[in-house]
């Protein structure tokens, strides 16, 4: 697939991808619920150039009989916007 003219530029999208990192981590630790990390890291992405159509997060717990945690079925953009 060749990019088209508008795509970032390797140093630009580095940086993004580095921010999208930083506030993922940041978030989680916040606590911020699986819908919000998910919307926030799309709207991210999409900002930076990446182009998204669906997401699906996945979540590993500690649980004993709980293996993790899944939330997905998000289009993108949301319906509505």
């Amino acid at each position: 697939m060749r990019p088209s003219d508008d795509s970032p530029s390797p140093d630009m999208l580095g940086s993004s991808l580095n921010d999208i990192l930083n506030w993922t981590v940041a978030s989680g630790l916040k606590g911020e619920s699986e819908v919000a990390l998910l919307h926030g890291f799309c709207e991210r992405c999409v900002n930076a150039g990446i182009p998204i159509a669906r997401g699906t997060a996945i979540i590993d717990t500690l649980h004993p009989v709980y293996e993790g945690r899944a939330y997905g079925a998000l289009t993108w953009p949301p319906r509505g916007t």
